[in-house]
């Protein structure tokens, strides 16, 4: 027997040829550059430069900015219209300092100081107080306190200071934030 033939339609791209890989990939990227430049060349058509793309990204950045505004407005809000409240209840081994008061250098070992901030009612008010001082630099932490026939306190404090310097260091800057602190002597028991 013989070889066979081949019976069936012939293709009919014998005669046409196909177009190479890195043709095809330069004739898409041409495609795609022609229409960018199209969509581009109609969002610019209008002469408003608030239009297209441009003023869609404003619009974002203006809402963003708007809501961190409110926020901040409401946080501050809530932050002034808290009295600060100071009692002078301390402990015993608590006193609070005049004003004209001037460092004993040989007692030094056995003395620390502090600064109350505030003495607040409600422990939300004295978180957010503490994390306002903490946005600015300082390192505070909260006290819970009963006080007789005034209730419960939480006491917001900066410290404990090793020297006067210290202490009215931060005290100058917490009064440049508005802030009107108590400066406070501990006396540390031996």
């Amino acid at each position: 027997m013989g070889a066979r033939r081949k019976t069936g339609k012939r293709s009919s791209t014998k005669g046409r040829k196909k177009l190479p890989n890195w043709a095809l990939l330069v004739l898409g990227l041409a495609i795609g550059i022609l229409l960018t430049w199209v969509i581009q060349y109609t969002m610019k058509k209008s002469s408003n430069p608030q239009s297209g793309i441009s003023k869609l990204i404003r619009k974002t950045l203006k809402k963003h900015d708007a809501q961190t505004k409110t926020v901040k407005k409401v946080v501050n809000k809530k932050i002034q219209k808290t009295k600060f409240q100071f009692y002078e209840i301390l402990t015993k081994n608590e006193s609070l300092l005049p004003a004209h008061y001037r460092e004993d250098k040989t007692v030094t070992s056995k003395v620390r100081y502090a600064l109350q901030v505030a003495a607040l009612a409600k422990y939300e008010d004295a978180d957010r107080l503490k994390a306002k001082l903490a946005l600015s630099g300082f390192v505070a932490h909260i006290q819970k306190v009963s006080i007789p026939k005034k209730g419960t306190f939480h006491r917001v404090r900066l410290g404990p200071y090793s020297s006067l310097g210290e202490l009215d260091h931060s005290n100058r800057k917490l009064q440049k934030m508005g802030f009107q602190a108590q400066r406070i002597k501990i006396d540390i028991k031996p």
